[in-house]
């Protein structure tokens, strides 16, 4: 009887390997604490594009699934010229399924460092904001493999929203109730002042 949901689970893992990797890379990250999730985190880019200038041959471009799309972005890494990596010249190839080619074209490597340590150097007022930062920073590293999707509004700004808000909501204080959120110093219920959430 386990035999059909046990290779069923082995051929769902082996169809999408990439997938369910990077899904538990991900979980590994935002349940590790700070001290250890933020380093990894500020490293993955730099994993990410050694892995295509060195790991991924630029092979089959006409496929459109993960395979593809990492060596296509292999393919925009290895034609960028040195005006291309300072961010004075558009690639020759475009760039919508090469996130990190057109973030180097567009605003250079220096740049593009620049950018990934403000985002790892932001900070909030509670814990749960370093692991969000910290699964924001692997989402946007990993999707730069392939894709330049989460520069557009339709993603970024529910994005930069969400690590917004949870940058400015504080953890309550010992004395106040431990039900209450707090957002810029106003409590979530004002009109009940110390009254219980019960009461």
């Amino acid at each position: 009887m386990g035999v059909i949901p046990a290779g069923s689970v082995l051929h769902y893992l082996g169809r999408y390997a990439f997938r369910c990797s990077l899904f538990g890379l991900g979980t590994l990250i935002v349940f590790l604490p700070a001290a250890f999730g933020t380093p990894l985190v500020v490293a993955m880019p730099f994993a990410a594009v050694l892995l295509l200038l060195v790991a991924i041959a630029p092979a089959d471009l006409s496929s459109n699934d993960a395979q593809g799309r990492l060596a296509y972005a292999a393919l925009v890494l290895t034609e960028l010229d040195f005006s291309n990596w300072i961010g004075l010249a558009d690639s020759a190839l475009q760039t919508f399924d090469a996130g990190y080619g057109y973030l180097f074209s567009g605003i250079g490597v220096i740049g593009t460092i620049a950018l990934w340590f403000c985002l790892m150097s932001l900070s909030g007022q509670n814990p749960h904001f370093y692991a969000l930062r910290n699964a924001v920073g692997a989402y946007l590293a990993t999707l730069f493999l392939i894709s330049q999707s989460q520069m557009t509004i339709k993603t970024a700004s529910l994005l930069w929203l969400l690590l917004g808000a949870v940058a400015a909501a504080r953890l309550p204080d010992p004395g106040e109730n431990p039900g209450s959120l707090r957002v810029g110093g106003i409590g979530r219920y004002p009109d009940r002042g110390s009254h219980s959430v019960n009461a």
